[in-house]
């Protein structure tokens, strides 16, 4: 599963001046400050509001594509990746958004808007 913040949709839109929410493809986007690894390598708990907690875990930073890359500098087709490094080291690191585990879970679960979510 993937986790966005709005921090990080931030700094895309001050770079790029598009990457609208959510354009990432994330499943979860939360409103938060642009974090890196180290600060969110113990996961994340979403809480709900009856308090049931879901834990996403062992994040990883999601790796930025050519495509999506090469659309939010406004490119009409896919560039190659070696003329746009710049852009894609920009966007990795977790600035694209970060992958997270959540094969621990043995059922389906319910995250809705409004849920909180914390740092572990």
């Amino acid at each position: 599963m993937s986790i966005g913040l709005t921090g990080h949709y931030t700094a895309i839109n001050e770079r790029f001046e598009a990457g609208s929410l959510g354009i990432g493809g994330e499943n979860i986007v939360v409103e938060g400050p642009a974090l890196r690894l180290p600060e969110i390598e113990a996961g994340f708990t979403i809480r709900r509001p009856d308090g049931r907690e879901i834990e996403l875990l062992t994040p990883r930073p999601a790796a930025p594509c050519i495509e999506f890359t090469s659309y939010l500098i406004g490119s009409g087709f896919v560039l190659p990746r070696d003329q746009i490094t710049d852009e894609l080291a920009f966007l990795s690191q977790g600035t694209r958004g970060h992958i997270v585990d959540v094969g621990h879970l043995s059922a389906p679960v319910l995250i809705e808007v409004g849920d909180e979510v914390w740092l572990r």
